[in-house]
This record gives structure tokens, sequence and C-alpha cells, in this order.
């Protein structure tokens, strides 16, 4: 049975002096994200591709502690939705 429960995300940012030279050759994903919407109570409904998978995410809250409900799409799911994000896109690697 799925768990349709949110799942609690804390959010941590971090500040760095310097970027490491060799940045490029870390492991990392590639991340293509859009925003559907932004709501001044902190909610957000967003579209990520991340490598070959895609997702459409629900964050609410605008404490540290957020609730965050993540579901799988399918390309063409995502290609049907992403024109809602023209204007609201980042792209950025994530380095692990």
């Amino acid at each position: 049975m799925a768990n349709n429960l949110p799942n609690k995300e804390i959010e941590r940012k971090f500040l760095i002096n310097n970027i490491p030279f060799d940045i490029n050759q870390l492991p990392g994903d590639e991340i293509n994200q859009g925003y559907i919407n932004y709501s001044e109570d902190g909610t957000e409904v967003r579209l990520r591709k991340k490598g070959d998978k895609f997702f459409i995410t629900v964050k609410s809250g605008s404490a540290m502690v957020r609730n965050e409900t993540e579901v799988e799409l399918s390309e063409d799911q995502f290609t049907q939705l992403w024109h809602l994000t023209r204007g609201k896109r980042i792209e950025k690697v994530r380095y692990y």
C-alpha cells in the first residue's frame, strides 16, 4: 500500500567561501527544474528532470521543516506540463 502522507524535509543551505577548482571533476547530477506555482505562504509546485527521471513535487510550509510530496512522472507527462514553467526555470548541477 502506498504512503500518501507527505514526507518531512529539513532544508539546509550552506555558504562556502571558495568553489573547489576541480568541481567539474566531482560526481554530480544535472537538474532542469521549473516552477508551476509558488505562493506567498511557501507552497511551491515544481517539475524536475534529473538524469532520465522526471518528477512533480509539492512543497508546503515556510519553516526549516517543510512537507514534501514527490511523484515520479513519465517523460510524456513531464513534457505535457513543462510549458507551464516558461520563464520560471533553472538549470543546476548538484555535486556530491
